[in-house]
């Protein structure tokens, strides 16, 4: 058994892929040097079953959201649509990965569930070169917009979790509430289409402008 963020797959084979890029240029005697080694995104390989199951069980430090097949499926596409960061526990463990591909079949021998094949892949984000900018509430400048009437807006980037931007990177921005969650509710009732699942904190969508507050 395998858990992708808690849900429960049967996985029949796994496969881990863990390559270098090496860089070599010619010299006139002797073999090429060597001159740069940069390590690839980690990517992992799965093909397996989706199935029913209704036990209760926890396993190291995961605990198995109980779902039937059909729940497990469509949380796991739209883990995929909303490019969701994963952690992967397996033969082999590893985080801060995306599904790269996902793809089921539904033979008759799986009864409510079916077979996949998935590959899921390491995010590997480049450190942005941007200025610091607290004035503005935010950690940087270059993924923050500000409209006419002091409006700040939030360009929705791959990673970014709302309770996180609300609690760390725009806390001092108006309105003011007596806690986090009320500000995350504010955020997602301002900004609709920036989930994909309306109501849930952990459905916003890379890519999206949103709304954080005012000056």
């Amino acid at each position: 058994m395998a858990l992708i963020n808690g849900i429960y797959v049967f996985v029949e084979d796994e496969s881990l892929d863990m390559n270098l890029e090496c860089t070599e240029h010619p010299v006139e005697e002797g073999t090429e040097i060597t001159d740069h080694i940069q390590r690839k995104s980690v990517e992992i390989t799965l093909k397996g079953k989706i199935v029913d199951y209704d036990d209760t069980v926890s396993w190291e430090d995961s605990t198995i959201v109980r779902v039937n097949a059909t729940t497990a499926l469509d949380k796991l596409k739209q883990l995929q649509k909303s490019g969701s960061l994963i952690t992967y526990v397996g033969r082999n463990a590893q985080s801060n990965l995306q599904i790269q591909s996902f793809s089921t079949t539904h033979p008759n021998t799986v009864w409510g569930g079916c077979e996949f094949d998935m590959t899921l892949k390491e995010l590997r984000v480049a450190q942005p070169a941007y200025t610091e900018d607290y004035s503005a509430g935010c950690a940087g400048t270059q993924q923050v917009e500000q409209g006419e009437n002091g409006e700040i807006y939030h360009i929705v980037k791959l990673g970014d979790k709302l309770w996180n931007l609300v609690s760390e990177n725009y806390k001092i921005l108006k309105p003011f509430f007596s806690s986090v969650s009320e500000k995350c509710a504010w955020v997602m009732e301002q900004n609709p289409h920036a989930f994909s699942v309306p109501g849930d904190i952990d459905s916003l969508m890379a890519g999206e402008k949103i709304l954080m507050g005012l000056r």
